[in-house]
């Protein structure tokens, strides 16, 4: 029998080599670093608490953050982004903290959608989670709901 812990420690592994070509791909498209800010290490995973922060190229500046995911459906399959509360809830401290812009770039079955954070919306929460793929009882939990409308093509943005 295979544990909960073995499946997310799989998902973790699979997740961090579907990273690498988008992270790539968003590096080309804004013509920017994307460097990983280890807060903490969980187990021999690297955890933080947004995915990378964006560099401004040939310096340490950092110019806003961007949470990198992956999704196993098309872009228009569903009206909502279901996203983990507590990482909406980094999102918005970030950007609290820093004043800088807070990204949610996810890579659809057909297109890379961007979601830039906005302190003024508000989404709706529920107790949910994964139901197809669920590892385990904690795959319930606290989520929020992102209108699909709010998010902008990957290649039709340029960097601030």
């Amino acid at each position: 029998m295979v544990s909960s812990y073995t499946k997310l420690q799989h998902d973790c592994v699979v997740a961090e080599k579907q990273e690498k070509p988008f992270k790539e791909k968003i590096e080309k498209v804004w013509n920017v670093e994307l460097r990983k800010d280890i807060r903490q290490k969980v187990g021999s995973r690297n955890m933080s608490f947004i995915d990378f922060m964006v560099i401004k190229p040939g310096t340490n500046i950092v110019m806003g953050y961007v949470e990198i995911k992956s999704a196993t459906k098309n872009y228009k399959f569903y009206p909502d982004y279901v996203i983990d509360h507590s990482k909406m809830a980094k999102i918005r401290l970030k950007y609290l903290e820093s004043n800088k812009p807070v990204y949610v770039a996810t890579r659809f079955k057909d297109v890379d959608m961007v979601y830039e954070f906005n302190p003024t919306h508000s989404f709706r929460i529920e107790h949910k989670g994964r139901t197809i793929q669920k590892r385990s009882e904690y795959d319930q939990k606290e989520v929020e709901y992102i209108p699909m409308e709010l998010f902008r093509q990957l290649d039709k943005i340029k960097w601030r």
